[in-house]
């Protein structure tokens, strides 16, 4: 690259590993953060009001394969970092390799458009808009997420009669005590508000289109992703790492249709992560449809 100045935008996990790497190799960095906060989604309750974190979660792999491999957690940190440990280290993160005074807290960008003619043979250069006014960079960086605009289901946002809400929404099962209620889906924001709000609500029912393979938390005392990354090797055949995996699930868990889900069929099956869904099935906290 030529380019001399670099706009970053957001200050979660990606504008902030994308700022790092930038600056060491000598670029002149901006970061723009919409909020008044480091670390994106893995803050909760970030004012910046992109975050879908609740109050109860956590990752799904373990601290060992979602750290940087450049920077570790503390080491009092839970084998499965919650949000709270998320935004704790990414706020280390930004301080221990000097991000912190490149970020432009509260600056929205509300426009991106070309400062050069392609046509003249310019060099590319950027014009970003945001409520101060305007600067020109040699390049940008978009760090913005993908998770900030939920996907809707159009049948029951527009004529269901009870409360609807998306797990984009959700915070925490207080608002749910003494309440029917029915979570679409099986993935893991599914499973994870199914198991937080079943052991006080009247009722929990999980609608399952298809049959996961639903991989434990831990397995031998020990994290199922420490274990499972011993056969991530590129000599070994993705669908050979797929079948292990899932046979790993099978020792865990068990022929799943004994719960309830239906038999699985030829299809790729879909991969959930969580500790104690298969549990809250078993015991008929979470009924299945």
């Amino acid at each position: 690259m030529t380019s001399n100045r670099i706009a970053v935008i957001g200050a979660g996990a990606a504008g902030l590993c994308s700022a790092k790497y930038m600056q060491a190799a000598g670029f002149d960095v901006t970061i723009y953060e919409i909020g008044s906060q480091i670390g994106g989604m893995w803050r909760y309750m970030n004012d910046n009001g992109l975050s879908n974190a609740y109050r109860t979660l956590h990752i799904n792999t373990s601290r060992g394969v979602t750290r940087f491999h450049d920077l570790d957690f503390d080491a009092d940190v839970q084998p499965f970092p919650d949000t709270f440990d998320m935004h704790r280290y990414l706020m280390k993160y930004a301080e221990h390799f000097e991000l912190t005074p490149l970020i432009r807290f509260n600056s929205p960008v509300r426009r991106i458009e070309p400062a050069f003619d392609p046509a003249k043979g310019e060099a590319p250069r950027w014009r970003v808009k945001t409520d101060a006014g305007e600067e020109i960079y040699d390049a940008v960086m978009a760090g913005t997420g993908h998770l900030s605009e939920p996907r809707h289901i159009p049948m029951f946002s527009e004529t269901f009669g009870g409360e609807y809400l998306h797990s984009f929404d959700y915070r925490a099962p207080e608002d749910f005590v003494a309440k029917r209620v029915c979570v679409i889906g099986v993935g893991n924001s599914a499973c994870d508000i199914a198991s937080d709000v079943c052991v006080t609500s009247a009722k929990t029912v999980l609608v399952a289109r298809s049959t996961p393979i639903i991989l434990p938390k831990l397995m031998f005392g020990r994290p199922f992703t420490e274990i499972t990354r011993k056969i991530q090797r590129p000599w070994i055949p993705a669908k050979i790492r797929r079948k292990l995996t899932a046979f790993l699930a099978w020792i865990a868990h068990g022929d799943l249709t004994k719960l309830g889900f239906r038999a699985p069929t030829k299809e790729k099956l879909h991969v959930t992560s969580n500790g104690t869904i298969v549990n809250d099935i078993a015991y008929h906290r979470v009924h299945l449809k």
